[in-house]
């Protein structure tokens, strides 16, 4: 599904133009590109437009005043072109019966109600879609380590936007920390609308293996976040390397697990 990396792509040269020397309205205007690209390619790119004021904050924090107040307004009126384009007669064109039960209803209308109706069971639904790919091959039941292990992914992220938050009058410090909170925040918008499109079919489909390449990213940015945190709060701290880099090689070795499977099953398919 190489489409799925499209809207992880898009957040990286997003953060890469409001992390560089371009201007303001530069690097909004080829984030407004990559959000498109991003929503149009694969419904989690949707979670790509709520980053662009987090990016203007956090990697601009000489942006203020009415310039800033310019960009928003700006952000806000293609965020609502882009959802008013999105959601406009948007069925889906499959046959019924691959249609996953929609028909010929508006998908978006009824995939939201739906989600609506089913709300309670989203948080262990967005923790099993989080925790999937590091719940593989361990021999335990998939499902529950899967939500367990996402939501202490979840618990330890939002440390990270905690300590973020706590010194966010610093600019250096807010703009190092930015584009991990940035690429966590895709992995769980993207979590949040797999749950809003699939929460009512089979409840394993939270697992399913077609998107754990969404999970790896708060993975990833919980590791860069926890070293950056560690690197301003322990610095002196002597162990506290070893312990992040043998979580990092637990982190790779996990991540053969389903590329070993899959390469199984390619090879009796």
């Amino acid at each position: 599904l190489f489409e799925a990396y499209i809207p992880l792509y898009a957040c990286t040269v997003m953060m890469r133009f409001w992390l560089g020397k371009s201007s303001a309205w530069t690097a909004l205007g080829i984030s407004v590109v990559c959000c498109f690209a991003g929503s149009w390619s694969f419904a989690t790119g949707l979670a790509l437009w709520p980053l662009i004021p987090l990016l203007a904050f956090g990697c601009r924090p000489d942006l203020c005043g009415r310039p800033l107040t310019k960009i928003l307004v700006a952000w806000l009126v293609c965020t609502a072109v882009a959802a008013g384009l999105y959601t406009m007669n948007f069925t889906n064109a499959v046959a019924p019966q691959f249609a996953y039960g929609q028909g010929h209803d508006v998908t978006v209308e009824h995939s939201m109600s739906r989600f609506i109706r089913l709300l309670p069971q989203a948080p262990a639904f967005i923790m099993g879609t989080l925790g999937s790919h590091l719940s593989r091959g361990l021999h335990l039941p998939n499902l529950g380590l899967a939500q367990t292990v996402g939501g202490v992914s979840l618990a330890i992220f939002a440390l990270i936007i905690l300590a973020a938050w706590k010194d966010r009058r610093d600019g250096a410090w807010l703009r190092a920390l930015m584009p991990w909170i940035c690429l966590g925040l895709l992995s769980i918008g993207s979590a949040a609308l797999i749950a809003a499109g699939r929460i009512g079919q089979i409840y394993s489909q939270a697992i399913s293996v077609r998107y754990i390449s969404h999970a790896i990213p708060l993975t990833v940015a919980i590791i860069a976040g926890l070293w950056i945190v560690r690197e301003r709060w322990l610095p002196r701290w002597r162990h506290g390397v070893p312990i992040i880099a043998a979580c990092t090689g637990g982190f790779l070795v996990l991540l053969t697990t389903p590329g070993v499977y899959s390469a199984s099953m390619m090879d009796l398919w």
